[in-house]
C-alpha cells in the first residue's frame, strides 16, 4: 500500500499543473502502453454480482482440487530478469474473509495453493504487493513487463519452466472476471496479479487490480522430472499382458518385465498410442511388470499382475 507516498502528496498537486501543460502543449506523440484496459461487461462473468478477483469462492476452491495435476512440483522461486525480480514463493490460501492470501513478506510473492501448481494444466495463480509503508515491493513494476518477455519459476525438483506473458489487462476492483482468472482452462497457464491506480485511504487498497496473463513455454522449459502416474489393473489374459493406461498425459509409452526367481528382464516397449497388451513369452512363469514412461524417459512406479505358475 502506498501509504509511504501520503507525505508528498501536496508536492505532487504542485508540479500536476505543470505536467498538465507539458501534456497538453509540449508533446503530441500518445504514450504507449501495452496494458489493456479490461472491462468486466465485455468479458466472461462469473455472475451478475461483481466479484473481487483475489476472492475465490468455495466452488472454485473445489474445483482446482480436481482440475490439478499434480505433474509438477511445488514452486520455490519466481523471476523475471526483464524487472530484476527474483522471489521466494510463498504458499498461500484464502483469509478470514475468503480473499486470495498475500505473503506475509512484502518482498515476495504468493501461490494459490488451492489452484494448480504452476505449469500444470489450468490457471495457477501467483499475487505480491506493489508496495509498503515504506517503499516499493516485489511487484511495483509489474507493469512494465511486454508482451512476450519471460517469467521463470523454479520448482522443488530444480526444474525451471517459462512462461511467456500473452497481455496485461488492467481491471477495477470489482470488475475483474474471476473465472477467467482463477477458472478451468485446458491451457498451462501463469497469472500474476498486484494492486495498481490510486490508493483509497477509506477503504484500505487500490481502486485497480493488474492482472498478467502467461502461457507455459514447453520449448523453452525443463522436462519433466517427476515420474508420471503408472499404469494400472496390470493382468495376464488371452496370450498377453494386459493394463490400463496412465491418467498422465506426459506418458509416451510403456515398459514390460518379467520377473522370476528374484531375477528380471525386460521384454520390450510399447507405445502409449497402442493397444495396452503385450504377447507373453513362452516361458510365462513369475509375475510381469509394467511401467509408464514419459517424455523425458522417467519411468513410473511398477504395477505388477499376479504370480503365474
Amino acid at each position: 500500500m502506498k501509504k509511504w507516498l501520503l507525505p508528498v502528496s501536496v508536492l505532487l498537486m504542485l508540479v500536476s499543473v505543470g505536467t498538465l501543460v507539458f501534456l497538453l502543449f509540449g508533446n503530441s506523440k500518445e504514450t504507449e502502453t501495452t496494458i489493456v484496459q479490461g472491462n468486466a461487461d465485455t468479458e466472461a462473468a462469473t455472475s451478475e454480482t461483481k466479484e473481487d478477483p483475489l476472492k475465490p469462492s468455495e466452488i472454485f476452491k473445489k474445483e482446482f482440487k480436481s482440475l490439478s495435476t499434480n505433474q509438477v512440483e511445488l514452486p520455490k522461486t519466481l523471476t523475471i530478469d526483464s524487472l530484476d525480480i527474483k522471489s521466494k514463493v510463498e504458499q498461500v490460501g484464502l483469509d478470514k474473509q475468503g480473499a486470495m492470501g498475500t505473503p506475509k513478506n512484502e518482498q515476495q510473492v504468493g501461490w494459490y495453493k488451492f489452484g494448480p501448481r504452476p505449469g500444470d494444466v489450468g490457471n495457477a495463480v501467483i499475487d505480491g504487493h506493489t508496495d509498503t509503508k515504506t517503499g516499493p515491493a516485489v511487484f511495483n513494476r509489474l507493469d512494465e513487463l511486454k508482451k512476450g518477455e519471460t517469467i521463470k519459476i523454479k520448482d522443488a525438483s530444480g526444474r525451471t519452466l517459462v512462461f511467456r506473458v500473452k497481455k496485461l489487462v488492467e481491471y477495477g476492483h470489482l470488475d475483474a472476471p474471476l473465472e477467467k482468472i482463477f477458472g478451468a482452462s485446458d491451457q498451462r497457464n501463469l497469472n500474476l496479479i498486484t494492486c495498481i491506480g490510486v490508493y483509497d485511504e477509506n477503504e484500505g487498497t487500490y481502486d485497480n487490480r493488474l492482472v498478467v496473463f502467461t502461457e507455459l513455454d514447453e520449448k523453452a522449459s525443463d522436462p519433466v522430472q517427476t515420474p508420471p502416474k503408472p499404469a494400472t489393473n496390470v493382468r495376464v489374459s488371452g496370450g498377453f499382458v494386459n493394463w490400463y493406461a496412465s491418467t498422465d498425459e506426459e506418458v509416451v509409452q510403456y515398459n514390460v518385465y518379467q520377473e522370476q526367481d528374484g531375477k528380471r528382464k525386460k521384454l520390450g516397449s510399447t507405445e502409449s498410442i497402442e493397444r495396452k497388451a503385450f504377447p507373453l513369452p513362452e516361458d510365462a512363469t513369475g509375475r510381469f511388470i509394467v511401467t509408464a514412461v514419459n517424455k523425458a524417459g522417467i519411468e513410473s512406479e511398477e504395477s505388477f499382475s499376479s504370480v503365474q505358475k
